[in-house]
């Protein structure tokens, strides 16, 4: 049924009819514990995010969907789907939008099994909406990270995970080509991060403002914004973060004929990203080939989305 995941876990028929049980059926969830534990309750907005996850950076999704077989072989749903939701987060690290969208159905069946809550429901369909933004449907990404905001929001109007979703579904506009949308959410985003003090949306946000001053050519607000993010960024201590805010400040000063000052950003931003074997390598790439070159002046008009950094989550 759900050929993209990397193992086939309803391998009989009682763990099929497991699947298939609903809240009012005979079988309740959580009816004895499975052998497998769940640790990750909360991830990033992008797919990248997960990197510095020391668990999920280096995982493989057949050991979660393994735990799902387990979960549902002790009745564990809840279980079960975090685990489904898991697997679905290692791939999203690794690019493969159907996986993740295959994964996240399997997850909303086993917790509707287990009869979740608002938050659950809520981290299944963003992941939902990562597999749409990989697959390059942003209109669906947008429609579902929005939902997702509304369910933070209802749960608690400032927090934490409205902070984090609204600057996902800011990346999603960005990518989508609406700039003033994107601008508008990013700022709501670090609004609400700095009441809280939380960090690291601080640094995505305001290194994601950068990207944007830089697509639309305001080459000394992206180096203040990009030089902020940066600072926020080694506080946290979040290695992607590091790079790609190093690659934003790099582009800026670049573009203001400060190559001397951009190649150490440059060299750091390609020495991070490519130990993380990101897809943003690339870009970081041509940045730095800016840097070294003999070329003294770069056109006025800001720099193509294609040419940046993805938002950071």
């Amino acid at each position: 049924m759900f050929r993209w995941c990397s193992i086939s876990f309803f391998s009989t028929p009682n763990q099929l009819a497991l699947m298939r049980a609903g809240p009012s059926g005979a079988v309740t969830a959580r009816k004895r514990p499975s052998t497998c534990s769940s640790s990750v309750r909360r991830h990033g907005s992008t797919a990248s995010s997960i990197t510095s996850h020391p668990e999920l950076g280096s995982a493989q999704p057949a050991k979660h969907m393994i735990c799902v077989s387990a979960a549902l072989a002790a009745e564990d749903f809840n279980n079960a789907g975090r685990r489904a939701y898991e697997a679905g987060w290692v791939h999203a690290l690794r690019g493969q939008a159907a996986q993740v969208l295959a994964c996240a159905q399997i997850a909303e069946v086993h917790w509707n099994n287990a009869q979740v809550g608002a938050r659950e429901r809520a981290d299944v369909s963003r992941l939902r909406g990562i597999g749409h933004q990989l697959g390059g449907d942003f209109v669906a990404a947008i429609a579902v990270f929005r939902e997702v905001v509304n369910i933070d929001r209802w749960l608690n109007r400032d927090s934490e995970d409205v902070a984090t979703d609204l600057n996902t579904l800011a990346g999603a506009e960005y990518a989508a080509g609406d700039l003033d949308a994107a601008e508008r959410d990013f700022r709501e985003a670090l609004r609400i991060a700095r009441l809280l003090n939380y960090r690291q949306v601080i640094s995505s946000s305001t290194g994601n403002l950068a990207g944007l001053a830089l697509v639309r050519g305001n080459w000394t607000g992206a180096e203040a914004l990009a030089s902020e993010a940066l600072a926020m960024a080694q506080g946290v201590g979040k290695r992607e973060s590091i790079a790609l805010n190093s690659h934003r400040l790099a582009s800026a000063l670049v573009r203001q004929g400060k190559k001397s000052e951009a190649l150490p950003h440059a060299n750091r931003a390609v020495g991070i990203l490519t130990r993380l074997g990101s897809p943003s390598l690339a870009r970081a790439r041509a940045t730095l080939a800016e840097c070294e070159s003999e070329q003294k002046d770069f056109e006025p008009q800001g720099l193509s989305p294609s040419t940046l950094p993805s938002p950071d989550s």
